[in-house]
């Protein structure tokens, strides 16, 4: 038989009698960062029956600017550019081969393993230390929107969005006060819904 070595996952498999689906969820699991999607997704390996696999990792409850937007759309050229200025905030705070601990929830529609929250090297806000949550500093530093669920959650995309821009100018005043410029508030346009 050309499968013989496969024969105990035969008689382990007849005789299970309840079948779990494979889930992180609820678990904190250490990951290494491979490279940056976008501005809310990333792959990472992790540690799966003692070997690195490769997954695809979505940060949960954000929202951030879509890096291919409509052809049609008319704000197009300023979309891409705030999706790249949100990728590269990512990949300034996540870069390759960091590790990071990621507090695991389920896999979505497509696929990738949703995060509701993420620390680089180790520093698990349940052990005390004060590294600021990856998420929380997207949000807080303008460059993603706090959400509730997979679908557009404002009404008004324009008001959050310069709400966004507004957070994103004070606190690039107070850093580099004389040495930044303002730019003009986009249309809130840069969210595919």
């Amino acid at each position: 038989m050309p499968f013989a070595c496969l024969n105990d996952d035969r008689r382990r498999l007849k005789a299970a009698t309840q079948v779990e689906p494979f889930s992180f969820s609820t678990e904190h699991r250490w990951a290494r960062v491979l490279r940056v999607m976008d501005g809310s997704t990333l792959d990472a390996a992790l540690m799966v029956d003692h070997k690195a696999r490769a997954f695809k990792v979505r940060l949960a409850g954000i929202a951030t600017p879509k890096l291919r937007p409509p052809r049609g759309d008319p704000n197009r050229q300023a979309i891409k550019r705030e999706a790249l200025s949100a990728k590269n905030k990512l990949s300034n705070l996540l870069p390759p081969n960091c590790l990071v601990v990621l507090q695991c929830g389920r896999f979505d529609k497509s696929g990738r393993l949703l995060v509701t929250a993420i620390w680089r090297d180790g520093g698990a806000g349940a052990q005390g230390s004060k590294d600021k949550e990856i998420i929380e500093t997207m949000v807080t530093d303008g460059f993603a929107l706090r959400v509730t669920s997979d679908k557009c959650p404002f009404e008004n995309w324009k008001r959050a969005y310069e709400s966004v821009l507004t957070r994103r100018q004070y606190r690039t005043i107070h850093r580099h006060s004389a040495l930044q410029k303002y730019k003009k508030p986009l249309s809130m346009r840069w969210f595919n819904c």
